[in-house]
């Protein structure tokens, strides 16, 4: 009512917007212009121009309902948010894409500016981006490249953006995201560093390692199991399961294999493989599990050690045999002490004839008490 008395006094033009509630109750916006004009007889007039404006207003209501939501979005992931006219160069940054960087509101106000603290070793991968994305030869803009701050170190970030065209396909606008990906960048590098280190341990460790699945399937193989069974990582992963049966044609000795990669409880067992020409080796194996179910199994080719371990043994039962008869020989000739210059067991033994100094040089040699030869 204020605007319409204004309206009569100052016979100024009535410009509202009104709502109002048709015969079948719905609520339509319109938009009423009357120019007020005073007759001859003092009577004012309105010449009214009344326009349906409620899908206008419906639009609008929904535009702000969307960068409601928008500012909403960019609140809640802490993302930055730029803004390029191609046209006119003319360049928004938002207050978040300068706070991450370290930089002052009135900083960083040009695309030039930017594009400046981009690191050199990026510029040329993020405008190649850049171009192609406006080429149309992507569907959507995506770089990552360090940003330098304000305080000289530089920050990755990863910039994912739109642009729009005109009806010639000439590029008007890009809007993109900003988001600091500077930790989950180091932590990609770290974990690069420690893949490394584990892969050429993996590659050099002078044991055989093989990695199973939950069905007991090789996933993985390092290159000294290779070189000891023979088989290449591909032949393994080719023939799956069954290069088990093949290096234990046994089945009972398989069985054992498959109870024992199945347990993996990290204890070491010796088995007798069959590698790839045909022939059979000694190996012991250990296998432990991981969190996800699969297993690791941990061998060695014992071959050598086993015929050692077998050449020792049968060397230590000739020895026992040789020294029991040297026992038993030298035992039922202490009655006759001649004997002993015939064994030749002490060397030269000066004369005359001395029998403790013959049985004491004889119980020496051998490690006995005196005591040992009076049973």
């Amino acid at each position: 009512m204020k605007a319409l008395n204004e309206s009569i006094c100052n016979l100024s033009i009535f410009d509202v917007q009104i709502r109002r509630r048709t015969t079948s109750g719905e609520i339509r916006w319109s938009h009423l212009r009357s120019a007020p004009r005073r007759l001859e007889d003092d009577r004012i007039i309105w010449d009214e121009v009344e326009v349906d404006i409620t899908d206008l207003k419906q639009a609008e209501e929904a535009l702000r309902n969307s960068e409601e939501r928008w500012q909403l979005a960019l609140k809640g992931n802490n993302d930055g948010i730029w803004d390029h006219d191609l046209k006119t160069n003319q360049h928004f940054l938002s207050p978040r894409c300068r706070e991450m960087l370290g930089y002052l509101d009135h900083e960083l106000n040009d695309f030039g500016e930017w594009v400046k603290r981009i690191h050199p070793d990026d510029l040329e991968a993020m405008m190649s981006a850049f171009q192609a994305h406006l080429h149309h030869q992507t569907q959507h803009y995506v770089a990552e490249y360090r940003m330098q701050c304000k305080d000289g170190s530089y920050k990755w970030i990863l910039s994912r953006g739109q642009a729009v065209w005109d009806e010639a396909g000439n590029p008007t606008r890009m809007v993109s995201s900003i988001t600091d990906i500077d930790d989950r960048k180091r932590t990609e590098a770290e974990l690069r560093q420690q893949k490394e280190i584990l892969q050429t341990i993996f590659d050099r460790i002078p044991v055989m390692v093989a990695l199973f699945d939950r069905n007991n399937q090789i996933q993985l193989v390092n290159r000294e199991l290779e070189r000891v069974l023979g088989w290449s990582e591909a032949e393994f992963k080719e023939k799956g399961s069954n290069i088990l049966a093949e290096c234990y044609p046994n089945l009972e000795d398989l069985q054992t294999v498959l109870e024992q990669i199945q347990a993996a409880t990290g204890k070491w067992q010796d088995f007798k493989t069959r590698i790839a020409d045909g022939r059979v080796i000694d190996t012991s194996w250990a296998d432990v599990r991981l969190s996800d179910g699969s297993k690791i199994g941990i061998g060695q080719d014992i071959s050598d050690r086993k015929r050692a371990e077998e050449k020792l043994r049968r060397l230590s039962a000739a020895l026992e045999i040789r020294v029991q008869k040297r026992f038993l020989t030298i035992k039922s000739s202490l009655t006759e002490p001649h004997k002993f210059l015939e064994l030749g067991a002490v060397g030269a033994i000066a004369k005359p004839f001395d029998p403790l100094t013959l049985v004491t040089k004889i119980t020496k040699i051998l490690g006995w008490n005196i005591e040992d030869l009076k049973l």
